[in-house]
């Protein structure tokens, strides 16, 4: 059987930033707002940025797209880890995102 290497073309940051914002019932303005810190629009940014993680997208890429530092990116996620076995709510958001986009 001859193996061959299947290149799977990644969806653009763009893309999945849109996708994301329709299935969470936001304008993508509002998704990409940093200095919002509001609970719901904070859990939805981090969503999008483990998406964003698990399409192969590395944490300085995804700092890039939404004008961030690197570093709030990696403690973002590490939030988002910790919220995700304490918040239902967050666990469904989340899973259907994953489920939907990717």
């Amino acid at each position: 059987m001859n193996t061959e290497t299947i290149e799977i073309q990644k969806k653009s940051l763009a893309l999945l930033a849109k996708q994301a914002a329709d299935q969470l019932g936001v304008l993508i303005d509002d998704l990409k707002d940093v200095s919002d810190d509001r609970r719901k629009p904070t859990e939805r940014r981090y969503i999008t940025f483990a998406l964003m993680e698990k399409a192969g997208y590395t944490h300085q890429e995804i700092a890039d797209f939404f004008n961030m530092n690197r570093e709030n990116i990696t403690k973002a996620l590490s939030k988002l880890k910790a919220w995700l076995k304490l918040y239902a709510d967050l666990r469904g958001d989340h899973s259907r995102l994953l489920l939907t986009i990717l």
